[in-house]
């Protein structure tokens, strides 16, 4: 099976362009996450100034569900995280929104454990119901990182020439665990036993690391090599 990754793409990037509209009906597995560069709209130059935050699949429309992720995250509805601490410092995001998941279900009435708290390095915001939308909109320091997060969000697409959907999610899996499901807000999932290459006219590269996928990605349309 043939796969096409594109290098990644910032909200900028997509302004005025037709081929990103909803409805174009492109399947295909994405990771979406923050560039670490200091300006604005600029794609990450390098795997160290990228930070992943979610791996997924669509089955109908890349570009529909990536909208869809956009206005979760700026609304409230994924956990916000301090992302430029976050990295310095190393914080595995996927392990610390877990413990808040466990710790939340014991809280009862009280709503959730209160952020930020120590527990919970670098958590600003959990998604843990309507009772938080007020906080969310009138806290000077989320809205500053909602704010940030819009302005330095990117994704990469993985796009299936043929659509087959044991492929797809076998596809998300690997690349989930490529990247770290501690370093993801994604659920986590055990890898499947598949072979992916990335190739172009170099070559085949074995997709076995996370840095992989960096290597085959500067800037234009590469194709990938899938197969079970």
């Amino acid at each position: 099976m043939l796969i096409r990754q594109t290098c990644f793409q910032n909200i900028r990037n997509f302004t005025g362009n037709p081929t990103y509209r909803k409805g174009n009906k492109k399947p295909g597995v994405y990771l979406w996450g923050f560039s670490l560069e200091q300006g604005d709209f600029q794609n990450p130059s390098s795997i160290q100034n990228f930070f992943p935050y979610y791996v997924g699949k669509s089955q109908k429309c890349l570009y529909s569900r990536t909208y869809e992720h956009i206005c979760n995250l700026y609304g409230g509805s994924y956990s916000i995280f301090d992302i430029a601490n976050a990295n310095t410092s190393g914080t595995p995001i996927g392990n610390i929104q877990k413990a808040y998941q466990t710790d939340s279900k014991t809280a009862g009435l009280i709503g959730g454990p209160k952020l930020p708290a120590v527990s919970y390095p670098d958590l600003l915001h959990f998604p843990e119901g309507v009772h938080l939308s007020l906080k969310y909109l009138t806290d000077s320091k989320i809205i500053a990182q909602a704010d940030w997060m819009m302005k330095h969000f990117c994704i990469m697409f993985l796009e299936l020439d043929v659509y087959n959907k044991k492929n797809l999610e076998d596809l998300e899996k690997y690349i989930g665990n490529l990247v770290g499901y501690d370093r993801l807000i994604t659920k986590p999932y055990n890898k499947p036993n598949i072979k992916v290459d990335i190739y172009d006219s170099r070559g085949n590269i074995p997709l076995k690391i996370y840095d992989d996928l960096f290597k085959h990605c500067s800037g234009s349309m590469k194709s990938v090599k899938f197969g079970i």
